[in-house]
């Protein structure tokens, strides 16, 4: 009967083990890291837009926030649940005002005393500054090379070559 020598397929599938039990863990570090090169990338965006306190309020409001089952990593404004207000003067509301646009409501026409109110603005909408949109192909790059240095840090845990 021939034998062979198994012991490096024993470690193999030992590994594989430990690299299952560790999936979890390992797999919340790397959507961290996503998500606060995603976060970063957005606030970038904002400042960059040319928003008023595009570097302070709203990009302060947004946040990332990973999946329930760890399936994504998104950003977000926060909301009712990290204690934010809600409604139409909550963070998720300015924020989508400033990134989409909003209509902007024309006051009635009202007389006092011979005088009519005439509006100085001139304009049915605001337009928005779309940071969100503009911040897509960076927040791509970002990621990967997120996910490069997550994957070299595996590697070098992992006893492969550095």
């Amino acid at each position: 009967m021939q034998s062979g020598n198994l012991s490096g397929l024993d470690r193999l599938l030992n590994w594989l083990d430990d690299l299952r039990e560790e999936h979890p863990r390992r797999k919340r570090q790397l959507l961290d890291r996503l998500g606060k090169a995603l976060q970063r990338t957005a606030a970038e965006q904002a400042a960059a837009s040319g928003m008023k306190n595009g570097g302070g309020r709203v990009p302060g409001w947004q946040k990332y926030h990973l999946g329930s089952r760890l399936g994504y990593t998104a950003v977000r404004p926060v909301g009712g649940k990290e204690g934010a207000e809600t409604g139409p003067n909550g963070p998720g509301a300015v924020t989508n005002y400033t990134e989409n646009g909003h209509a902007i409501r024309r006051p009635s026409a009202v007389r006092r005393g011979g005088y009519r109110y005439r509006p100085r603005i001139k304009v049915a909408a605001v337009r928005g500054y779309h940071y969100y949109a503009r911040s897509e192909r960076s927040a791509l790059a970002a990621c990967e090379a997120e996910s490069r240095a997550w994957c070299e840090e595996m590697g070098r845990e992992m006893g492969g070559p550095a």
